[in-house]
């Protein structure tokens, strides 16, 4: 089925990748010390934290639709100086200029200002210190990756690690109830430093912070190895760069996947980078020039207990995303619709609906879904993802790495392709390991016949089985992980 001409989100992501990456080049050709911090290049922390700004950014999207749709209301939008930058080089390429003069002055307003630490410093405490002799330091931008580390931890000794968030403290207290200890943030941060960096550097000097943060916590502390994962965070880059100042190993792990290779996957060269399987190594090679792959699996997955056929689809199970440009507000409704019509259409089945680790869904649709006797909610904060692919016999999401976790568990996955991606990547629906579908009625019709003939699932599982081990190694990944870090 063709995709929705209207629907741009999947265009304004390779547009946004493009500009953020010929941004900081034509800075660089600038200034070739416009990124350096404490004679650490940042360069690629920039490029994450504008990715993830203008990804998000509600106005540049709609400006960027405006002018992609010939609207005159277009003009009418205000947006940030580093959103204007980036939607000039989009539609404005052979002509944009870098106005200097005005971010020099610019520069010199926002570290003005940013000297209100200064009176803000002596209010703050710093959280109760974790001093102890740690070997292995787990940086962490987002509390999802609790779960991912656990399998890891029990291979380590108790008292030889330790987590660090930066100067996130919300995140510092999830992890502290969770039981595990957090270095301290000690707010030494070098503001003379900060109002003399590059004037390119002035929309990031909260990035600036998390360095000095790091730099304070880590140094002289006699650490063997530092672990982050995904590295698609601005923190991730940081804690690299901090790590090769101290000369200290850093690695990553990979947590999930993106249907696109964006500019938070690119430019990596963390000390290692474990790796599901060959495919995804073969995918990200070439973004990543300077950076050494280790094939590891999945630290997380268990390996599946389920029997290779399924005799009788018992289960369905639908896995939750945000909105995003890549699925816009009416492609998350109709994915939710198709939960309410399936439960209602196959009453005898069970309809697990799994929410997102990163996005909580509103109190009335939660209730929504608690009136139907045969759907069961798993809220963000659930640790059993396993043992629902367990359960399932068929998954279905519109992009999220469950698609590919399926594999992992010898289940049939079904791409609900109701946002603006045009084609599912890796090739998992052409090896038919999966079933693409773009519409509520194509997902019913594909669901009644697996339902009324589950044997047509034996050439998807036979399929899966053939190309599993190309997606996800089958070792040991955390006994292999820790055996690296520790």
């Amino acid at each position: 089925m063709k995709k929705n001409e209207g629907d741009f989100g999947y265009q304004y992501t390779l547009d946004i990748c493009e500009a953020i990456s010929l941004y900081t080049s034509t800075i660089f050709k600038i200034d070739n010390q416009a990124f350096i911090y404490r004679a650490s290049d940042l360069r690629y922390a920039i490029e994450r934290c504008l990715y993830i700004q203008c990804i998000n950014s509600k106005k540049l999207y709609s400006k960027y639709l405006f002018k992609k749709q010939k609207l005159i209301k277009s003009n009418f939008i205000c947006l940030k100086n580093y959103e204007k930058d980036i939607y000039n080089l989009i539609f404005h390429k052979n002509d944009y200029r870098i106005n200097t003069f005005f971010k020099w002055f610019y520069s010199l307003i926002k570290k003005t200002i940013h000297f209100y630490r200064f009176i803000k410093l002596f209010k703050e405490r710093a959280r109760v210190s974790s001093a102890g002799n740690y070997k292995v330091v787990f940086n962490f931008s987002n509390k999802k990756f609790l779960n991912y580390v656990r399998p890891i931890l029990n291979y380590l000794e108790e008292s030889s690690f330790v987590f660090q968030v930066g100067s996130d403290e919300q995140l510092s207290k999830v992890i502290q109830n969770e039981g595990f200890k957090v270095l301290e943030i000690n707010n030494k941060y070098k503001y003379l430093n900060h109002f003399f960096v590059s004037k390119f550097l002035a929309d990031f000097l909260e990035l600036l912070k998390d360095y000095d943060n790091n730099i304070s916590a880590l140094e002289n502390k006699n650490i063997k190895s530092i672990v982050t994962f995904e590295g698609n965070s601005p923190q991730d880059i940081i804690i690299l760069e901090v790590a090769k100042k101290l000369k200290i190993p850093c690695y990553c792990i990979q947590q999930g996947w993106s249907p696109y290779i964006h500019n938070g996957f690119r430019n990596m060269s963390f000390t290692d980078y474990f790796i599901w399987g060959n495919e995804f190594k073969n995918q990200l090679v070439k973004y990543n020039p300077n950076q050494n792959f280790t094939i590891s699996g999945s630290p997380y997955l268990k390996k599946s207990l389920s029997q290779t056929e399924v005799l009788k689809i018992k289960t369905l199970s639908f896995f939750l995303q945000p909105v995003c440009p890549l699925m816009s507000q009416s492609a998350f409704d109709k994915f939710i619709k198709l939960i309410f019509i399936c439960s209602k259409t196959f009453p005898d089945l069970n309809i697990i609906v799994k929410e997102h680790p990163s996005s909580n869904l509103k109190k009335e649709l939660k209730k929504r879904f608690s009136k139907n006797k045969n759907i069961t909610l798993y809220e963000s904060n659930s640790q059993k993802l396993n043992q629902i692919l367990e359960l399932s016999d068929l998954t279905l999401s519109v992009f999220s790495s469950v698609i590919l976790e399926s594999i992992h568990k010898n289940k049939l996955p079904i791409i609900c392709n109701f946002g603006s991606i045009p084609k599912y990547l890796p090739y998992i629906v052409e090896k038919d390991c999966a079933i693409e579908i773009f519409s509520i009625n194509d997902a019913i019709k594909i669901i009644k016949n697996l339902i009324n003939t589950p044997e047509t699932l034996k050439k998807y599982q036979k399929n899966i089985l053939k190309i599993k081990r190309n997606l996800f190694s089958q070792k040991n990944a955390s006994k292999l992980i820790s055996s690296k870090i520790k």
